[in-house]
């Protein structure tokens, strides 16, 4: 009440006992029919308090408890494990952390997502420690996602729903993020099921450092910048990334709701006008096809091999013959149906120049050859345990590099490759 004074209020004198009050709250809701409650959170100290004041009145007026389930979260420490004592002056004011103290140095403002997300990565533990290092680790960590998902956001802005391709137009490699991104999708779902926040920031870190970073957003660049506007090839990497953008965006809401809703207001296709009208996410069952990891194998084996091979700084650098069994020539056909290629499926994971294929054995090899020997980690013929094996020959790239893919593709020096130019030439639609 506005400009009110110690005269307005009145001692409450019908409190029988504080633990019997606070115990009986669950008569709130039966009030409106409701049987019981779905949850009660409370800290560690409320097993002999509230928990239990509320499961024995529960129990002797209803015969049924007054909740279903009990989340119990812990208490905050200081960085070494000690308690909180303003005395002491290791106190960690919420409102410092969000806003930054008087000594920005060293007191920086974090914002509030960052501090959600020290909350749910706490995962319930009895004793959760914060402080300046640990939440510029927090800090250092929601970055990473927010720098992949610029660039993902970046590469869909002149795309919405109405452009999605169906799964069977997309690459390999897209099918393939589509099946990591399915079971990422299930595991966020099932950690919210069971308050398992922090699995939920792990496995979307996980995803962001090993698949999206390392991986997908790595390789697809050249379809992304250099193909035209329109290509299909383009509009198959962006669905992915479309998918990836409404996965990841309903997974972060309930925890940083911030950072999501900044995202929401980025995708140019949102019907709603805030993340939090637009429902939980769906997954197409389509995308959990188990098969494509297997198909996939014997490509990242190799790419495994020549991003392992010290003596090759950047794979661009080279043409790339490939030499194996029929076996294998066969799987790998469905990446690259011509005998070389620049702009192949295999190409763009392997990230060569040009990549032959060929089940004849070269008869010399140049002096400046660099000779790889692998098999792939699965077999490729049903039945058949052993796996196939494979030489990889790089040698210099045999052409210029073109000014505007920064591939070795140009017939000339400092001019743009053939595929280029056909871009140029149509006005990058």
């Amino acid at each position: 009440m506005m400009g009110a004074s110690w005269s307005d209020y009145n001692k409450g004198e019908d409190i029988l006992d504080i633990w019997f009050d606070s115990g009986s709250s669950w008569s709130v809701i039966h009030r409106d029919g409701i049987e019981r409650a779905d949850l009660y959170l409370e800290g560690s100290d409320q097993f002999g308090g509230w928990f239990q004041s509320s499961l024995l009145t529960g129990i002797a007026s209803n015969d049924l408890p007054p909740y279903r389930q009990l989340v119990v979260h812990g208490f905050a420490v200081d960085e070494k494990g000690k308690k909180m004592s303003k005395s002491i002056g290791n106190v960690v004011d919420p409102d410092t952390v969000i806003y930054g103290g008087r000594n920005q140095d060293k007191e920086p403002s974090y914002g509030v997502d960052v501090l959600r997300w020290w909350t749910a990565q706490a995962q319930l533990q009895p004793m959760v420690n914060i402080g300046q290092s640990v939440l510029q680790r927090c800090n250092e960590d929601l970055f990473k996602i927010r720098k992949v998902m610029k660039f993902v956001l970046g590469n869909i802005h002149d795309f919405d729903s109405e452009l999605l391709l169906p799964y069977e137009d997309l690459w390999p490699q897209d099918k393939y993020m589509l099946y990591q991104l399915y079971h990422l999708a299930e595991e966020v779902t099932q950690s919210y099921d069971i308050f398992r926040y922090g699995n939920v920031l792990g496995r979307l870190e996980k995803f962001t450092t090993a698949d999206l970073s390392s991986f997908y957003c790595s390789v697809i660049k050249d379809r992304l910048y250099c193909t035209s506007a329109k290509d299909r090839t383009r509009r198959a990497a962006q669905t992915v990334l479309y998918h990836v953008t409404n996965v990841f965006m309903k997974s972060l809401a309930p925890i940083i709701p911030h950072f999501a809703e900044e995202i929401h207001q980025h995708v140019s296709s949102s019907e709603e006008s805030s993340v939090f009208k637009s429902g939980w996410f769906t997954i197409d069952p389509a995308w959990d096809n188990h098969a494509i990891l297997n198909f996939m194998q014997p490509a990242l084996s190799i790419k495994e091999d020549i991003d392992g091979c010290t003596d090759i700084d950047r794979p661009v650098k080279y043409d790339l013959t490939l030499y194996c069994s029929h076996n294998l020539h066969n799987i790998l056909q469905e990446f690259q149906s011509e005998v070389s290629s620049a702009t192949s499926s295999l190409t763009e994971i392997l990230q060569t120049s040009y990549t032959h294929l060929t089940t004849v054995a070269p008869d010399t090899v140049p002096d400046d050859c660099i000779v790889l020997n692998g098999a792939s980690k699965v077999s490729v013929i049903e039945g058949v345990k052993m796996p196939e094996e494979y030489v990889l020959l790089l040698t210099p790239a045999r052409k210029y590099i073109c000014d505007r893919c920064r591939r070795f593709t140009a017939d000339k020096r400092r001019s743009p490759c053939e595929r280029c130019l056909s871009v140029l030439s149509n006005g990058w639609e």
